[in-house]
């Protein structure tokens, strides 16, 4: 309601009648500065642009909130459908995103895809036998069943590493056992936890192998790391995940009879996957 008290001449006003209840016709409205927090009295020229102003800058700022808001929205939709169909047993780390660097389908996949960058690295099939074993990645009835089509007979080529011919190479590997891809066979959609539950698959918590000199043990061994360090790089919060407490140092121990023999036959091998690893040199720049 506009009165004598609400008008911008009103201190300076000299007409008896005002009051609180009163309006004449020189009413002038007063208008408040948001920034200043105080009353400034303009004349009415003065107070129609601020009006017209000032409504538009309220309006730049709903449509500026409002486009921000969409943004976001659209952001948190797509983190959660992210989520949800992530292959990953916790929820994607928002403080740290390494959803540019993709996680290997297996240890074939680590191994010789160019985006994991091990041009100059390669392992014997019995070495990658013995990887594909330990870490549950093949899918036994399909493997039986590619074996028969291959060979014209069924022959269990995972239960003994020398059902390998020495002369396989790795390729020729993959084309008679099935691999799994991130835990699931690409032919019969089973998961890894199917083959556990069906006994298909035994689950291995720790390798232990004997073999003579110049067999690949510590370029095996390497690779073993290497692929695990990446699988567990790709957990969102590995420590909290893995020990329940978010500033617990992760740790990997290397033994051996001395340390000559750990820094050749593990430590060195294993650095050198590491660095030459393009996934590893792009996860370390960022």
């Amino acid at each position: 309601m506009n009165t004598c008290l609400t008008c911008a001449n009103f201190s300076s006003c000299k007409n008896i009648r005002r009051a609180s209840n009163f309006l004449c016709d020189d009413f002038m409205p007063l208008t408040f500065d948001k920034k200043a927090g105080v009353f400034e009295f303009l004349d009415e020229a003065k107070y129609e642009n601020a009006q017209t102003k000032t409504k538009t800058q309220v309006d730049d700022t709903l449509l500026l909130n409002d486009k921000k808001l969409d943004s976001a929205f659209s952001k948190m939709e797509y983190d959660l459908e992210e989520a949800l169909n992530s292959n990953l047993p916790v929820p994607k780390d928002f403080k740290f995103d390494d959803s540019e660097l993709p996680l290997a389908k297996n240890i074939f996949d680590f191994i010789t895809n160019p985006v994991y960058g091990f041009e100059q690295s390669t392992l014997f099939s019995r070495q990658l036998w013995i990887a594909v074993k330990l870490f549950g990645e093949y899918c036994q009835p399909c493997t039986l069943q590619r074996s028969a089509m291959v060979q014209g007979k069924t022959k269990k080529i995972m239960k003994n590493v020398l059902n390998i011919p020495i002369g396989f190479s790795m390729f020729e590997f993959v084309e008679k056992v099935q691999l799994l891809e991130h835990g699931v066979c690409p032919n019969c959609k089973k998961t890894r936890l199917d083959l556990y539950k069906e006994k298909q698959l035994k689950f291995y918590t720790e390798l232990a192998e004997c073999a003579g000199q110049r067999s690949g043990k510590s370029i095996l061994t390497s690779f073993l790391f290497a692929y695990h360090t990446h699988r567990i790089l790709k957990l969102q919060k590995p420590a909290e995940l893995l020990t329940g407490a978010a500033n617990t140092l992760l740790t990997l121990s290397m033994v051996s009879i001395d340390k000559r023999g750990v820094m050749n036959n593990l430590w060195l091998p294993y650095y050198a996957a590491l660095d030459d690893s393009k996934w590893f040199q792009q996860y370390h720049s960022m």
